[in-house]
């Protein structure tokens, strides 16, 4: 059957894409120039104009070159082509097709959430069938999802290129953003940014960072965390990726090798580990909890979660972000004293003593897993909403698929985006995931993106946090206030591992 499709004018030309029940896609938008020969590793430069109606009805090449593992949680296409730096619009009103002609000023613009994808900048595709933004559009939500450069290329430091290129990329798409969005309905002045993940972890720089100061007025952290690596550390890894490729410790000496070449020099071997169940349990959960390898680089950790304060901001996680590491070893682990445990994941001596102490009565394999997700993703729900001048909205999910029996990390994305039945998402969930929840906690994100309030009680001095389980409501106590210990114990910097699929 023919698809129905629109024609917009974009600042660079036309763009043609196509209409699906109420619901108009316009994919493979470019944002910039490919990034490629001169310009692989530089920041990112505006693309030419065009001539004609560009086809915006399949979605672009992806950063993402290779699935990061045989099963991950998200599905997450990885499209060969050189111009990757594109994004995908959907909309539920453009000017050429069906309804109001909405025009900047006219009060007919739609909020816009603009997606960044996790993956913890090694992985991760922004035409996941889970971001999808039809449930948004159908609310009255214009949904932008955009691709950025991973690895390497998009955060390695070389002393004569830009830093932190796919941070640079982000912004070049907020600018987009910026001039383009009102022509396929959204209003440039409600931009919501978003992601989940290594995303959220995004979204917790560009809250921070004076280079996307006006390009958007609200941001939504799903499972973030501030995924950044300090000066030393990336010196240290191009350096070894450098000797692995007998290449100099220069842009053109990068530039003289392959994308494949490098992929292969970047990976960091997983390693294999002896001893009982539960210490090779305990010594996976350490490594991916201490190995990251590329994220935005500064040498200053604290401003990425104390900036921002001043963005209205919903932000939370899955209760059980780390338990898929820990729950196949349950037996063993619980055989073991739970301080022992833990100070083998990394917790300090008083931390894992007084973190022990007060999960008295739980299993040495459960209070690890719960350590485990606040060291990772849940400690920072707190120090986000703590440090804020302005509302801050916090919520945990807690809905537990049946195979699974733990709420772990991903689980929580096809509630969000409205999109239980999308590819991939039984084979994920079970058959029959709850619809009331679905509706409950995307309501919740569209209400935040469309009035800046998700409809319940901001975080406050009380903890006040959504649930979002087979019954939903706002919890009695503060579900976050044991990750609060971890603060000092492990400040800053957690693992692009976990971002890239704890619970693949």
């Amino acid at each position: 059957m023919t698809k129905k499709t629109s024609v917009v004018q974009t600042t660079y030309g036309q763009v043609q894409g196509f209409w699906r029940d109420g619901s108009a896609a316009f994919l493979n938008l470019p944002y910039a120039k490919d990034p490629v020969g001169a310009l692989r590793f530089e920041a990112p430069v505006p693309p030419d104009s065009w001539s004609g109606i560009r086809s915006a009805l399949e979605y672009g090449p992806t950063p993402q070159r290779r699935t990061p593992s045989a099963a991950t949680t998200i599905p997450e296409p990885s499209i060969p082509g050189t111009g990757t730096l594109n994004l995908n619009v959907f909309t539920p009103t453009v000017p050429a097709g069906p309804g109001h002609e909405p025009g900047r000023g006219q009060g007919l613009l739609h909020p816009v959430l603009v997606w960044i994808h996790g993956g913890g900048f090694v992985g991760g595709s922004p035409a996941s069938p889970w971001s999808d933004g039809a449930a948004f559009n159908r609310d009255g939500v214009v949904v932008v999802t955009i691709s950025y450069r991973l690895g390497f290329d998009g955060f390695g430091w070389l002393p004569d290129a830009p830093l932190n290129r796919g941070m640079l990329d982000w912004i070049a798409a907020l600018k987009w953003v910026q001039s383009n969005i009102a022509a396929f309905g959204g209003d440039p002045d409600k931009v919501t940014i978003g992601g989940q993940s290594a995303g959220g972890g995004a979204v917790m720089s560009l809250r921070s960072s004076p280079l996307a100061e006006g390009l958007f007025s609200q941001a939504l952290i799903m499972s973030g965390a501030p995924l950044t690596v300090d000066m030393e550390a990336a010196k240290s890894t191009t350096a070894r990726i450098a000797a692995a490729l007998n290449v100099p410790v220069s842009k053109a000496g990068f530039q003289s090798v392959s994308e494949e070449a490098v992929l292969d020099a970047q990976m960091v071997p997983f390693p294999e580990f002896s001893g009982s169940a539960a210490e090779q349990a305990l010594g996976r959960a350490h490594f991916v909890t201490t190995s990251l390898v590329f994220g935005p680089i500064t040498e200053d950790v604290d401003a990425v979660l104390d900036g921002g304060g001043s963005v209205p901001t919903l932000v939370g996680t899955t209760r059980d972000e780390f338990a898929g590491f820990i729950r196949p070893a349950a037996k063993a682990v619980d055989v073991l004293p739970a301080t022992q445990a833990l100070e083998r994941v990394g917790a300090s001596p008083d931390v894992a003593a007084e973190y022990a102490e007060r999960s008295a009565g739980t299993p040495t394999s459960r209070i690890v897993e719960n350590y485990l997700s606040d060291l990772t993703f849940r400690r920072f729900v707190p120090q986000v909403a703590g440090q804020a001048t302005a509302p801050v909205w916090t919520y945990q999910f807690q809905w537990e698929p049946p195979a699974a029996g733990y709420s772990g990390h991903c689980v929580d994305l096809p509630f969000a985006f409205g999109l239980l039945d999308a590819d991939g998402v039984e084979a994920a969930l079970g058959a029959n995931p709850p619809v009331a929840l679905a509706d409950s906690m995307h309501a919740g994100i569209v209400g935040f993106c469309k009035d800046g309030n998700p409809g319940w009680t901001p975080y406050g001095e009380h903890g006040t946090t959504m649930i979002f389980d087979d019954v939903s409501g706002e919890a009695s106590s503060d579900p976050y206030s044991l990750s609060r210990l971890l603060t000092a114990d492990a400040p800053g910097r957690t693992s692009s591992a976990a971002g890239g699929r704890a619970n693949a």
